[in-house]
């Protein structure tokens, strides 16, 4: 929760970055408002549906994540560097969580049969963001073989006992 005169002195909820969200862009700026305080009881609910834009597009919100975080650090510099956070942190944590989400985005695309967009997705996961995550770019690899050969990728997991990705 959040009070009301905070919320307003932002000019209300903020999106940017292109995100299709204004939870953490206003969470970000109320955070150099005033403290937060834990609250050890849940008070809302995540809802889950197959389209939900957090499957749908999981690699360009992590995208607009890396431009909102870096734009904050910029904003924010002398605060973070007191608290020990630099741009290379940054950096690194977005680009091994690109590693991750764009292989995910690959997979998700695969099951639905968007072979193009899956092997784009694979190809991001592989070719960039350095040599973060090898696993996962192993992982890519594989799941780009699959979208070349236009397969199903579902039977496979389920050889190697991974639980399927709904």
């Amino acid at each position: 929760m959040a009070r009301r005169a905070s919320l307003e002195s932002l000019g209300g909820f903020i999106q940017n970055f292109h995100l299709p969200l204004v939870d953490l862009p206003t969470w970000q700026q109320l955070s150099l408002k005033g403290e937060f305080i834990y609250i050890p009881r849940p008070l809302g609910k995540w809802r889950i549906y197959p389209n939900q834009v957090t499957k749908t597009y999981t690699a360009e919100m992590a995208e607009g994540f890396y431009k909102l975080g870096l734009d904050f650090y910029e904003r924010n510099e002398s605060l973070l560097a007191k608290n020990g956070v630099t741009k290379s942190d940054i950096d690194r944590y977005f680009k091994k969580l690109l590693v991750i989400n764009y292989s995910r985005a690959g997979r998700y695309k695969l099951i639905r049969k968007d072979f193009k967009g899956a092997r784009k997705s694979y190809s991001k996961s592989i070719f960039r963001f350095g040599w973060n995550e090898p696993l996962w770019k192993l992982r890519s690899a594989i799941g780009l073989i699959f979208s070349v050969f236009k397969k199903d990728i579902e039977g496979f997991t389920k050889k190697i006992g991974r639980v399927s990705y709904k």
